[in-house]
C-alpha cells in the first residue's frame, strides 16, 4: 500500500507541475510526502534523492513563496 502511495503522490505531483507557479505548493507537498512514504519503506535515499531534485527546481525560482518551499525543503531533507 505504502509504496502505490509514492505512486499516486508523484502522478499528483506531475498533474500540479503543469499549473506552474500555482500548483508549486501542491507540488512541494506531494514529493515531501512521496519522500517521507519512501523513508518509511526503507528507501530513505530515494527520498533525499526526490527532494533534492525539489530542491534544484526551487533553487531556480524567485520570489517568496519559493524562498519558502526551498527552506522547508531543505529541513525535510536534513530529517531524512
Amino acid at each position: 500500500m505504502r509504496a502505490e502511495m509514492v505512486r499516486v503522490l508523484d502522478q499528483a505531483a506531475v498533474v500540479h507541475a503543469e499549473f506552474g507557479v500555482d500548483g508549486l505548493r501542491e507540488r512541494h507537498q506531494c514529493l515531501v510526502r512521496a519522500a517521507w512514504r519512501e523513508r518509511a519503506l526503507g528507501r530513505a535515499e530515494d527520498g533525499v534523492a526526490r527532494v533534492s531534485a525539489l530542491i534544484a527546481e526551487l533553487g531556480a525560482l524567485e520570489g517568496p513563496d519559493a524562498m519558502r518551499l526551498l527552506r522547508a525543503a531543505e529541513e525535510v531533507r536534513s530529517r531524512l
